[in-house]
């Protein structure tokens, strides 16, 4: 079944992932770096944190807004509301660079990175051997978009992915498998269930 349970925020967030990237999509060339996800939560928001053992990466995009997925990334696509077919989309280069966008599909999205990325305290570190990059999404982002409020008991959609358009060996992962014949993300249907635990 494709669910992550998402536990009360805690002196153990980061320490045990609630998923991994397993399924390297779309290319065959051996490339499968190891990402960890680890999720918790409080009354406020959704903390996301990804784990990535990879050597020093290629960064080349230095601003928000641009195409990091190009990069070696991470990103997670929302869908915050069963009832509602737009999802967002929160991409990140090893610096820590944003793409944030809005919308029903890869076409028309409103692009959100300089309107949100103070609110996400988004941080990056990075060593020889690995880099990890951990952010925010508050509830009240949420329900600003879309105009209701946002509430975990009622769970929402997502997926989880690792990238790297652009660089010397490219590659595609994520944690939920995408069945699209070519490469995209941008694939709601497939995005798994995210449950918020109680306790």
């Amino acid at each position: 079944m494709n669910k992550i349970y998402v536990p009360k925020m805690s002196e153990s967030f980061g320490k045990t992932p609630q998923a991994l990237v397993s399924h390297y999509l779309w290319l065959n060339n051996g490339y499968r770096p190891r990402v960890a996800v680890f999720l918790a939560y409080d009354g406020g928001g959704l903390y996301v944190e990804f784990g990535v053992d990879e050597p020093p990466a290629q960064t080349r995009y230095n601003g928000d807004g641009q195409a990091v997925y190009k990069d070696s990334a991470v990103e997670m696509f929302l869908r915050p509301f069963a009832a509602d077919a737009r999802y967002v989309n929160f991409e990140f280069n090893r610096a820590g660079f944003l793409l944030m966008g809005f919308g029903e599909s890869r076409d028309g999205r409103a692009e959100l990175s300089g309107v949100y990325k103070s609110r996400l305290n988004v941080r990056a570190y990075a060593s020889q051997t690995d880099w990890r990059l951990s952010f925010e999404i508050p509830f009240d982002v949420l329900s600003g978009l879309y105009g209701k409020e946002f509430r975990p008991k009622d769970g929402a959609a997502a997926n989880f992915y690792k990238c790297g358009d652009e660089t010397p060996t490219p590659h595609y992962g994520a944690v939920f498998k995408v069945r699209g014949k070519t490469p995209d993300f941008h694939l709601s249907r497939y995005f798994g269930d995210l449950v918020f635990l109680d306790s």
